[in-house]
């Protein structure tokens, strides 16, 4: 390997630059990672409290119909806080990683390959793009779900 002081100036400057890059590229990539993961958790987490919520429904003595209309409401009031909660955590998830993948972005433009802008490009003309929302509307369904148990008790009790 040539000894650095015998280079140019100037390619000195652009070899250690292209190094900072690589290693700012190399720490984002893996905090990315990092995020993923603590997303992952928090799914997980608002997941086994709706599980909970399903399983005190499911293995009650009485059946929904004659299940007291206040414990009813207050479980299904929860749920849907729950999943209002779990809604805006994947969406704030979701900014979080629009933003580390637009400066991921940045740093690849001054490397040879761009790698996550290529598979950006890649997912979108893919059905692979079209699974993301499949994750935001989970949280949706179960509130639907909670409310309709609700309108459902209350018919009884109404009619």
């Amino acid at each position: 390997m040539p000894d650095p002081s015998s280079r140019p100036p100037d390619s000195v400057e652009v070899d250690r630059t292209h190094q900072i890059s690589v290693e700012q590229y190399k720490v984002k990539v893996a905090d990315l990672g990092n995020i993923g993961s603590r997303q992952m958790s928090v799914m997980t987490y608002y997941v086994s409290i709706i599980s909970a919520f399903l399983g005190v429904l499911a293995f009650k003595e009485k059946s929904l119909y004659d299940l007291d209309a206040a414990v009813l409401g207050i479980l299904c009031f929860a749920g849907v806080l729950v999943c209002v909660l779990w809604f805006f955590s994947l969406s704030y998830f979701r900014g979080i990683f629009r933003v580390k993948l637009r400066v991921l972005g940045e740093i690849e433009e001054t490397l040879p390959h761009q790698t996550f802008a290529r598979e950006f490009e890649l997912m979108q003309k893919s059905a692979l793009g079209t699974w993301i929302w499949i994750e935001r509307i989970l949280p949706v369904v179960f509130a639907l779900f909670f409310l309709a148990l609700v309108a459902i008790r209350l018919v009884k009790l109404w009619g």
